[in-house]
């Protein structure tokens, strides 16, 4: 009987390492997100409003006016993409990527938000990396960045568990530390080109959690286990 036991709860570990394996590794996936093409906002005058954003499977064109992630998020992830730049059209401009609270009014451009930016054309930079914080820059920014037209950019923007926020272009840490902090329990991610007619593309865009938020979902899958075989016995 005793061999029938343990030879049955080897059985029960080598199915719950195989689910767990399985669980873990969806998890991990990067994962896509659903669009939402937002109109030129009621609360932004400008003489161009732009033309609303063209979704093609996996792409975004951005030509002035938003889109919106259907989804929300909370906790710790990090979202990565190809922006994809043409020729500069507009005499400044740049791209938007805004963290913005759930829930927010999609007629309006937001208010309240977490930003990172690349810019173009400024007359004393050339170009420029820029952090925000509800439309404010934060200190130390914008500082200078060559931002060139006709060319690929590999972003990486991470929100750890504290809402701490990295960003990286092309595999280069921009250096934020921790100058920008997200303070929302449930987040958005908004996406805009400027100046409007300015053409950017979005690739191959998606959502993967932090290696901690693995962790921690291993953890508890571990510890039901744990509990599982303390009540159970073949």
């Amino acid at each position: 009987m005793k061999k029938f036991r343990s030879e049955c709860r080897h059985s029960h570990l080598q199915l719950f390492v195989f689910l767990f394996l399985c669980v873990w590794a969806a998890a991990a996936q990067a994962q896509s997100v659903t669009w939402q093409i937002l109109p030129w906002p009621d609360n932004e005058s400008w003489p161009t409003e732009g033309s609303p954003a063209v979704t093609n499977g996996n792409q975004v064109t951005l030509t002035g006016q938003d889109v919106l992630t259907a989804q929300s998020f909370s906790g710790a992830q990090t979202f990565t993409m190809d922006l994809s730049v043409g020729a500069f059209t507009t005499d400044d401009g740049g791209f938007r990527f805004e963290i913005v609270p759930s829930g927010q009014p999609t007629n309006l451009a937001p208010t309240i938000f977490q930003e990172v930016f690349l810019g173009f054309g400024n007359p004393s930079l050339g170009g420029n990396e820029d952090v925000d914080s509800n439309n404010t820059s934060i200190a130390g920014y914008p500082v200078a960045y060559n931002f060139i037209a006709n060319s690929t950019y590999h972003y990486s923007v991470g929100i750890a568990a504290n809402g701490q926020v990295s960003w990286s272009v092309n595999g280069h840490d921009m250096g934020l530390g921790n100058a920008l902090v997200v303070p929302y329990s449930s987040y958005q991610i908004r996406l805009s080109s400027w100046q409007p007619t300015q053409v950017m593309t979005v690739n191959n865009f998606a959502v993967v959690p932090e290696p901690a938020t693995l962790t921690l979902v291993g953890a508890g899958l571990l510890g039901l286990f744990a509990a599982i075989r303390r009540r159970k016995t073949c």
